[in-house]
């Protein structure tokens, strides 16, 4: 268990690669915290826990806050205090797709000050490639969002250059689907990968040493830990 001890905040972890990576690093022995807007958010990925192969008390080691949207600082501010004591988109809606890359800034804004007596802390970003190329019909919104959080990103590496903590992107180069689920829900055309995978990147990102670096995970490497990962699970039901 490489994250026994570490307490780890994941948000999005209602949605398909989020589960995956909050059940990545509950199995590592992290705590994690893992703040959703609504109820169905909750529900959601509580369902998705129980489906999952592995066992993990998950009453012992998650907190699941329904916090709402959390769209501006003073959200943010509140959501940090409460860590600290405990679809698709329509490529018209282009405000609502840029709605979408501020929690990023708006994050490391509110964090960032209660990691500054950790300094071996790490915060990791969670992108899709779309924002490099679009190559999905329909998906022109979602490509300004992940270009857009691709410059908020960068930003923030200037902006708390001086400090300590590492700062990670993660940026997704595949199609990711629930680890329940036999494709993804949207797109029916191409391979989609079970977001437990991504979990594991994510782990390995968390406990390792890269600093102010994109981390690209592609879809033939995927491909490799998907079989890697059938053939563990194969061995450990035998």
């Amino acid at each position: 268990m490489s994250l026994k001890g570490k307490t780890a905040v994941i948000t999005g972890g209602s949605g398909t690669v989020g589960s995956g990576i909050v059940h990545q690093f509950l199995q590592e022995g992290a705590k994690v915290i893992a703040p959703v807007r609504t109820e169905k958010g909750r529900q959601a990925l509580l369902k998705d826990l129980e489906k999952l192969h592995y066992k993990i008390d998950i009453a012992k080691n998650l907190v699941i806050l329904v916090v709402g949207n959390y769209d501006s600082p003073e959200k943010m501010e509140k959501l940090a205090t409460e860590i600290s004591t405990a679809s698709e988109l329509h490529p018209d809606d282009v405000h609502d797709a840029l709605d979408r890359a501020i929690p990023h800034l708006l994050l490391a804004q509110a964090f960032f000050p209660l990691l500054k007596d950790h300094k071996s802390s790490s915060f990791i970003f969670i992108t899709g490639m779309l924002g490099e190329r679009c190559s999905i019909p329909n998906m022109a919104a979602l490509s300004i969002a992940n270009a857009a959080a691709y410059g908020i990103i960068r930003s923030i590496e200037a902006e708390y250059a001086d400090e300590p903590q590492r700062i990670i992107e993660l940026r997704i180069a595949a199609l990711v689907r629930r680890d329940n689920q036999a494709g993804h829900p949207f797109i029916k055309e191409g391979r989609a990968y079970p977001a437990s995978l991504i979990g594991d990147e994510v782990v390995a990102v968390a406990t390792g040493s890269q600093n102010r670096e994109i981390v690209r995970v592609m879809a033939d490497y995927l491909a490799t830990k998907e079989v890697e990962s059938a053939t563990e699970k194969i061995s450990l039901d035998e």
